[in-house]
């Protein structure tokens, strides 16, 4: 007669309950824990290790990050050691190398040194004192002048305000220029004149050239005024000539309807400017 173990009827219900817990309690713990790895930012290094953290603060100079390790402690980490963060929500950024010398030689240290003069990084003025003479054609300055015993060349001082307005790669500048003068000084005259001007300025070993225009003021009314000149360097020394024409403007008399000129005046100015190395 076959008999039947106790055993082998008692149900397993209980035994696979609790391999179902157990499974199930290791399947939220590794959840919780590729959650955990997920939601932390990636620093990449510059030596091609990484790290896990949850980056707090961004400076200037350096990161601050919390690790796994020691939750309650804060890391500081250089920026020049970091290449790049992968952030927990997909950003990556990446850190430009700073505090590195470039050694790749940038067009403005492959020319000579008079075309560093007009580099962007630190611009040159030429702006200084000027001085020259002014020839007066026939009109009615001359004449006035004459009727006073004065001839009509006078002498000119005065100073050159200028600013740079912009570089190009070959050393072509705008500038902006502001000429007031005192004429006439020697004759016991105190003509004053203001001129400002605007034009292009090349400066090196093949462009020594300056041309501008722009309005002249001066006693008798205003004007315009064309520019052109060159520069001479000796050492640390600029020496610019300028050669300026104002041409004659006719003005008409109410009375007898009859157009008087004032007179071309021609300028020629020299001055110098010292600068840095």
């Amino acid at each position: 007669m076959k008999t039947t173990n106790p055993c082998e009827m008692r149900p397993k219900t209980k035994r696979t309950f609790k391999s179902n817990l157990n499974v199930l309690f290791l399947s939220l713990l590794m959840i919780t824990f590729i959650g955990s790895i997920n939601s932390q930012d990636i620093i990449t290094f510059k030596n091609g290790g990484y790290l896990n953290a949850k980056v707090t603060e961004i400076s200037d100079t350096d990161i601050k990050c919390k690790t796994s390790d020691d939750p309650n402690a804060t890391r500081v980490i250089k920026k020049t050691e970091i290449l790049a963060i992968n952030y927990q929500n997909g950003v990556r950024e990446v850190f430009l190398t700073i505090d590195e010398p470039n050694n790749t030689p940038s067009p403005a240290t492959t020319k000579s040194e008079d075309d560093t003069d007009f580099a962007k990084i630190k611009p040159k003025s030429f702006g200084g004192p000027r001085i020259g003479a002014t020839v007066i054609t026939d009109g009615t300055i001359s004449s006035k002048l004459k009727e006073g015993g004065k001839r009509p060349l006078i002498t000119q001082f005065g100073w050159q305000f200028e600013k740079r307005l912009f570089t190009l790669s070959n050393g072509l500048s705008g500038v902006f220029e502001f000429i007031p003068l005192i004429g006439g000084v020697e004759q016991n005259l105190f003509q004053l004149s203001a001129s400002a001007l605007v034009g292009v300025r090349g400066i090196g070993k093949k462009q020594r050239f300056e041309v501008a225009i722009g309005p002249n003021l001066s006693k008798t009314g205003m004007g315009v005024v064309i520019a052109a000149g060159a520069n001479f360097s000796k050492e640390n020394v600029n020496f610019p000539i300028t050669l300026a024409y104002v041409p004659t403007v006719g003005n008409k008399d109410m009375f007898t309807g009859k157009t008087y000129y004032t007179g071309h005046r021609i300028s020629l100015l020299v001055g110098f400017n010292y600068r840095k190395k």
